[in-house]
């Protein structure tokens, strides 16, 4: 994948995929909050992908995260914590197993 940033003045940046997908970013830590976001899409990909391999019935998914920053710099994220309620998934109990083994993966 390759793609470019482009600052737009002030705080606005502009992000570009090769694909041609856009996303703008702002001030107010925008790009912090879409990188948690992109781990929580990774993860409910595979989750699918996953039951789908499996022949399981998907009647819904839901992917919580969260993550704190530190407070000085480099702002990186303490522990990020991805959950998946199991009552939002839907299916068969052999759902619980894919699931919680993608969220315990390290890697996307």
């Amino acid at each position: 994948m390759k793609g470019t940033v482009k600052w737009r003045g002030n705080e606005k940046f502009e992000a570009l995929t090769e694909e041609g997908g856009k996303i703008i970013f702002g001030e107010n830590g925008i790009p912090m909050k879409t990188l948690l976001l992109s781990v929580a899409g990774c993860t409910s990909i595979d989750v699918v992908m996953i039951l789908q391999k499996m022949r399981e019935p998907i009647e819904g998914l839901e992917v919580e995260i969260s993550g704190e920053r530190r407070d000085e710099h480099p702002r990186i994220y303490l522990p990020v914590a991805c959950k998946t309620p199991s009552e939002r998934i839907g299916g068969s109990g052999r759902v619980n197993r894919p699931v919680r083994v993608r969220l315990l993966a390290t890697e996307c």
